[in-house]
């Protein structure tokens, strides 16, 4: 490497800490805060998925994931402006990335605690109709099923152990969870221990209801594959074909990170794709 070129970079990363070091003495305060906050909803997400991953190592590896991606494009630019634009655009993409496995995370155990959800509450049906209290029953479920729901009712017993009402465990239940057919066994539940009636048959109807969307919603699902799939390929069309004519014509498509026109249209470009994929997706979801 050219000794004076590797001087700008030393340089360049000293001046970078000593600006950043400034910035955080003057905005002390303000950076706690926003690092507070960022930990709390990085504990939060981990946590209501079970995962062991304790929240500092998370930030740790997300850190370091994020500072190798900002190095690669540092080193992979040509000149100081295109190596700080790829280098912000390989951080930020990484940063995204990892936050998007959070919620990856939530939907498997979102989907995976609503696939037991309809056999739990038959079994809620089945014990309260063999003269089971309610509590008995939720007791049961957490015997008959695997996590996620036997964590879940796990938790609620928990609850209810400490000292918690019936009323606000379910209550609570219901907010970390915050799914509709959850909500509506909970309601069920709440206004049967107020008023009384047929529990066992209320949680029959309550489950063949549920089974009933489950099967409505996996036609749903089938009959719009085609429009999710298209929505995928065009979105990734533009990356390959990008990379296809950045190995037919390297000279002119490394002008898209060499020049300023060059950022401004690969911003507008992930804008539009972006864009694009929400109106489709939004197209194909349909509630049942």
């Amino acid at each position: 490497m050219d000794p004076r070129l590797l001087l700008v970079f030393l340089l360049a990363f000293v001046s970078a800490g000593m600006l950043a070091f400034v910035v955080a003495r003057r905005y002390e305060q303000r950076l706690s805060a926003a690092l507070e906050s960022y930990l709390g909803r990085t504990r939060k997400a981990l946590a209501r998925t079970r995962n062991p991953l304790s929240t500092e190592r998370f930030a740790r590896q997300q850190a370091g994931l994020t500072s190798a991606a900002a190095l690669l494009g540092f080193v992979l630019g040509d000149g100081l402006a295109s190596r700080l634009f790829l280098a912000a655009l390989a951080a930020g993409v990484v940063w995204s990335l990892t936050n998007r496995w959070l919620d990856m995370q939530w939907q498997r155990y979102v989907k995976e605690f609503e696939e037991q959800l309809p056999d739990a509450v038959g079994v809620l049906a089945n014990a309260v109709r063999s003269s089971f209290s309610v509590q008995q029953a939720l007791d049961l479920v957490t015997q008959e099923f695997t996590d996620p729901m036997g964590a879940e009712v796990r938790e609620v017993m928990q609850e209810l152990t400490m000292g918690v009402s019936f009323d606000q465990a379910l209550q609570n239940w219901s907010e970390r969870l915050n799914h509709d057919d959850l909500d509506i066994l909970c309601t069920a539940l709440v206004i049967q221990r107020q008023t009384g009636g047929n529990l066992g048959e209320i949680l029959d109807n309550l489950a063949s209801t549920m089974r009933e969307r489950r099967r409505i919603q996996g036609q749903i699902r089938t009959l719009t594959t085609q429009g999710r799939f298209s929505g995928a390929i065009l979105s990734f069309l533009p990356v390959g074909l990008y990379f296809v004519l950045l190995l037919i014509a390297p000279d002119r498509m490394g002008v898209l990170f060499t020049e300023p026109l060059g950022w401004v249209l690969v911003a507008l470009c992930v804008a539009m794709v972006t864009a694009g994929s929400l109106v489709v997706r939004k197209i194909v979801a349909l509630d049942v």
